[in-house]
């Protein structure tokens, strides 16, 4: 078993400060940082003043630690500290620094070594989350890489990311850093790629590894594998590449709380994206509370297998799916803010009952019953959803819609309001830009137990696609009469046929007495649990308010496309 040494501990004085810093020299003279870390257990006592920068010791007594500029109030890592092929196998904390300053790694940020079987993990003595490394990074630390690298936890080993709701943490690229974010190819607030993003891995479930259906439960963790499951995760190739899978959907990754991720992505080509956050079989001991997904290039989270919930996302101009939902995920969602931008954002939420659907189907038409049955589809429940979608989004991804729920995924999701409505939809193929999309396996289930929709009011022109409409109605979906190649906007300021938003900026659910839905109080979403229905209410806590990017003014750049 890899075994842990203490966590470094910056001096007091320097864990006060949060947020980005300025410029920096991305290259700064080293003395010591030069050494690889692999299987280094020398316990380390702590920073000091003149260098505040985290570091490690090594068995031989030397210590590693990235370069303090007094400048910027930066500090420097270089691929020798952590990169790939050189992962850390060391706990490592990351000090907040004063007056702002930011930790830059200028190679991938992995944290333990990614096993391929089981004979790898057993002598490395990884079964669990803890077993392996731990990265600590301390509230009001801000982190930043340079294109294409990434920060990856592989199984077995944790990251314990608490900010607070006045210190957040944020995870983003140099660019932003140095304040560079409208140089020739970004984009200003809506700059993607400008880094890799996060993965996050665990020994959850995942229907993309088979397993003894016939045998024990998903549900105690007993169902056992009919083979080793080692699932290579998306958007990474080479020597960072990582897997996830197994049989423990209680395993435990760490913990993100007030925690900002922006500006990520990366195009390996034929679905092969970096999301701002991917779950590969997170468990549920896993904690997530507070996250947001900031400008990204592909999806803002993706989960695929694994049990983790999460709680308060805010997943803002995020260019294709806010929230994708993949390959037998059985967590909770609860309370949930997506805002696309007028000119890019896919679907609010994508979701996969089984993931690679089609090959699979195509040769097993019992595959979906089979999987359903044991417990390995797909089944999410989300509670308290806003999704603002512009209809004109055509950019890049895919055009603008609201959710699509296919290949017999076992959806619940309750208490939402899906707006599409703000601005007329895209004259390319207005169709394309429907409210909700049911399709395959899941369509064939919409009459029965195994999928809900209860209280939900959802505003496009183009309502459904691929289902009659009155199906998903007697779920308790209230559609509001959008017109055709038309725009219907949703505040209370303006049209009286539909007001459900209201508030600065208009992203606040108006109560159920007194919203409108076709000139009418809205009756048909009497299966809400509450007055009202989205995730926010002016008289309610803002649980987004103080920490997130982008949403509320003294944070952000600009304002949405329907202020």
């Amino acid at each position: 078993m890899i075994r842990k040494i203490a966590l470094a501990v910056a001096s007091a004085s320097l864990l006060t400060a949060c947020g980005g810093g300025g410029d920096i020299n991305i290259n700064p003279s080293t003395t010591d940082n030069s050494t690889n870390n692999s299987n280094n257990t020398t316990t380390s006592t702590g920073g000091g003043d003149e260098n505040p920068c985290a570091f490690y010791v090594t068995d031989g007594g030397q210590t590693v630690q990235g370069t303090f500029d007094a400048t910027s109030g930066n500090c420097t890592y270089s691929s020798a500290f952590v990169s790939a092929g050189n992962e850390l196998e060391n706990d490592l904390n990351i000090p907040a620094l004063a007056d702002g300053g930011a930790h830059i790694f200028q190679g991938d940020l992995i944290v333990g070594t990614s096993f391929d079987s089981d004979a790898a993990l057993a002598a490395a003595g990884i079964a669990q989350g803890g077993d392996g490394p731990t990265l600590t990074i301390e509230p009001g630390v801000t982190m930043g890489w340079p294109q294409g690298r990434s920060l990856i936890v592989n199984r077995g080993s944790q990251i314990i990311a608490s900010g607070t709701a006045v210190a957040p943490i944020t995870l983003t690229s140099t660019t932003d850093i140095n304040g560079d974010l409208n140089v020739a190819g970004a984009d200003g607030a809506e700059a993607v790629e400008q880094w890799g993003g996060m993965l996050i891995n665990g020994f959850g479930y995942t229907n993309e590894c088979d397993y003894d259906t016939t045998t024990g439960s998903r549900a105690d963790n007993t169902m056992p594998l009919a083979s080793e499951c080692h699932v290579v995760s998306e958007g990474i190739t080479g020597a960072a590449e990582n897997r996830h899978g197994g049989q423990n959907d209680d395993d435990n990754s760490g913990r993100l709380e007030f925690v900002l991720v922006k500006h990520t992505g990366g195009d390996l080509g034929a679905g092969n994206d970096l999301n701002g956050i991917t779950f590969g079989s997170v468990g549920r001991s896993t904690v997530l509370n507070n996250v947001e997904t900031y400008s990204t290039l592909d999806d803002g989270i993706e989960f695929f297998g694994g049990a983790a919930n999460i709680t308060n996302y805010a997943g803002i101009y995020n260019r294709d799916d806010s929230i994708d939902l993949d390959a037998g995920w059985i967590g909770d969602l609860t309370n949930g803010l997506v805002i696309h931008s007028e000119t890019q954002g896919n679907h609010c939420i994508e979701s996969d009952g089984i993931d690679d659907h089609d090959d699979r189907l195509a040769g097993d038409a019992t595959i979906y019953a089979t999987l359903r049955d044991a417990g390995l589809v797909t089944a999410p429940t989300i509670t308290n959803l806003t999704c603002i979608v512009s209809p004109s989004a055509e950019a890049s991804q895919d055009p603008g819609a609201g959710w699509r729920l296919r290949e017999g995924i076992n959806p619940t999701i309750i208490d939402s309001l899906l707006i599409g409505s703000h601005i007329a939809p895209a004259a390319a193929d207005p169709t394309d830009n429907y409210g909700v999309r049911i399709e395959d396996g899941t369509r064939d289930d919409l009459a029965t137990a195994f999928v809900t929709l209860d209280g939900v009011i959802v505003a496009f022109a183009d309502t459904v696609a691929s289902v009659d409409q009155a199906l998903v109605e007697a779920e308790g979906v209230l559609f509001a009469s959008v017109p055709a190649g038309a725009a219907l906007d949703p505040t209370a300021a303006a049209d009286t046929a539909l007001q459900v938003l209201e508030g600065t900026p208009p992203i606040f659910s108006i109560p159920l007495a007194t919203a409108t839905v076709d000139d009418t109080s809205p009756p048909a979403v009497a299966d809400a649990v509450g007055d009202f229905v989205g995730v926010l209410q002016t008289t309610d806590t803002n649980v987004f308010a103080g920490w997130t990017f982008g949403i509320f003014d003294g944070s952000r750049t600009q304002p949405f496309f329907f202020e």
